[in-house]
């Protein structure tokens, strides 16, 4: 986790984004592989859980666009940035792994 600066709130909001976006992260990818593991059909998993995943990678874009905003007042705030950018990483695997096999 990044350093934070003394008293600053905008460092709390960055920390707890990430805190909660990982979290958001790493359990939809454990679902979408456990449904996949367990032979739920591709488009099925994908109808369930598309948007969700968009809606969280928009969210997840706009927080490092946020944050982007005020790194050369608070330059520590680029570990946000870079955490904020693998959970978008994150987000696009597990996309990824709804999306339709590519056909043989």
């Amino acid at each position: 986790m990044p350093r934070e600066c003394p008293q600053c709130t905008d460092c709390k909001y960055f920390r707890h984004m990430v805190a909660a976006l990982t979290q958001v992260s790493t359990s939809a990818y454990q679902e979408v592989t456990n449904s996949l593991a367990a032979g739920e059909p591709r488009e099925q998993v994908r109808a369930a859980r598309e948007r969700t995943l968009v809606v969280m990678r928009n969210i997840t874009e706009k927080t490092v666009r946020l944050c982007e905003q005020g790194v050369q007042l608070k330059p520590m705030h680029r570990g946000f940035i870079r955490e904020l950018n693998g959970i978008i990483i994150m987000f696009e695997r597990t996309l990824a792994l709804c999306r339709p096999a590519p056909a043989a």
